[in-house]
């Protein structure tokens, strides 16, 4: 239901900066209803890009933990000393 408000807020405040002839800098006239529509969809574009990128997060906080445990592999000191003439 958030998400539905968010949409009619979207395009209400759309629709008022069309009637009020707000001033749209980037294109060096008022706003228009194609770009109250190109906002809203790129809005909506980069708020799905941001909810993928979750898995992508997880993989990476994986990865961190897998290369953690190898580290500490590689790192370990052997119980055995290998300089020791008598381990032989």
């Amino acid at each position: 239901m958030f998400i539905y408000f968010c949409y009619a807020y979207a395009f209400w405040i759309g629709s008022v900066y069309v009637e009020k002839q707000f001033w749209n800098h980037g294109k060096d006239r008022p706003y228009s209803g194609g770009d109250s529509i190109g906002v809203f969809f790129a809005v909506i574009i980069g708020l799905f890009s941001l909810a993928l990128i979750s898995n992508q997060f997880k993989a990476y906080i994986e990865c961190k933990v897998a290369a953690k445990f190898a580290f500490d592999v590689i790192d370990r000191k052997p119980p055995i000393p290998l300089d020791d003439p008598k381990a032989e």
